[in-house]
């Protein structure tokens, strides 16, 4: 049986979900962005204010202000039943991605600030980059910029395309739509790798809504919280979350392998039905030869289930 949610009236919450079997849900920069624009959709539908956000390789997190108690099982329940409806029909799966219940604690007073660094800093153990700014799905560097991953547009003679690309992405978010996996493929068709990260920091940029209020009443400015990140680590011991020490830069590197073997990380992950077991398995292989990944890597990125069997 679940125990009770403590929950505050206009309290904030720190929500945490991880993948069903702890393998990879995030192999791409298109899940990431589709999570993303479902969340914030979702945020203007129940009314709920997030501060803080960070999307990892198996996992989220995010800091958020409900009035309602019911609104937090609401808001939960659609992000995340609407965006695994969608990653199902992308990679040919079914069931569950994620796991339940969900993990929540409640912050007040100092806690919520603890609570941000947590957040920002969480790639940080994990090696996904060197620096929490620099890290674009904890979406710090948006707070005071709306292209921190890409060059700013010129008057070059291909930017119409890319203007309408924006346009589109506009459209999209004033209807009060999201943007999905299909959408996203007929937006990016066409655009060269430097307009594709136009195109990202674009989308990220129409659909934010997360609140950085609270940063700047504490720290001032992002180089301050900045500066405070590079100092600590945030952890967070009221929370029973994997602490394994993977070593994300592996998985960007399996991500690399499988490609140059012929996998589309945009139409297929490792649990789908249709996938070939001795193609697998020599991936796997590969892997193990050419990376030296920890049993915990490999199983979580395969999808073998070894690790939530331990």
């Amino acid at each position: 049986m679940t125990p009770e949610r403590k929950f505050y009236r206009n309290g904030f919450q720190h929500i945490f979900q991880i993948s069903v079997d702890r393998g990879l849900i995030f192999y791409t920069d298109e899940d990431c962005i589709v999570f993303f624009t479902i969340l914030c959709s979702m945020a203007v539908k129940y009314r709920v204010r997030i501060v803080a956000v960070c999307i990892m390789k198996n996992h989220f997190h995010i800091l958020v202000q409900f009035v309602l108690k019911d609104n937090m099982e609401s808001f939960l329940n659609a992000l995340c039943s609407v965006f695994a409806r969608k990653y199902n029909f992308r990679y040919n799966r079914k069931g569950k991605l994620f796991r339940k219940p969900y993990g929540n604690a409640p912050k007040y007073g100092d806690d919520i600030y603890g609570c941000l660094i947590y957040i920002y800093n969480n790639p940080i153990p994990k090696k996904a980059r060197e620096t929490a700014v620099a890290y674009r799905w904890n979406f710090l560097a948006y707070m005071d910029s709306r292209n921190p991953f890409s060059t700013p547009l010129n008057n070059t003679s291909d930017i119409t395309l890319l203007k309408q690309r924006f346009s589109m992405v506009e459209r999209i978010h004033s209807s009060g739509k999201y943007i999905d996996y299909a959408v996203l493929d007929s937006l990016k068709e066409g655009l060269n790798d430097e307009q594709y990260l136009q195109l990202l920091d674009h989308i990220v940029s129409v659909f934010n809504v997360i609140d950085y209020s609270l940063i700047q009443s504490k720290w001032k400015s992002r180089e301050s919280l900045c500066e405070m990140l590079g100092l600590v680590k945030g952890l967070e011991y009221d929370l029973n979350e994997d602490l394994s020490r993977e070593d994300y830069r592996n998985y960007e590197r399996m991500n690399v392998l499988v490609r140059k073997a012929g996998f589309n990380l945009s139409r297929r992950r490792f649990d789908s039905e249709d996938a070939d077991p001795s193609q697998i398995s020599r991936l796997r292989g590969m892997a193990v030869y050419s990376l030296n990944p920890s049993d915990v890597e490999l199983a979580k990125y395969f999808h073998t289930g070894e690790y939530a069997r331990r």
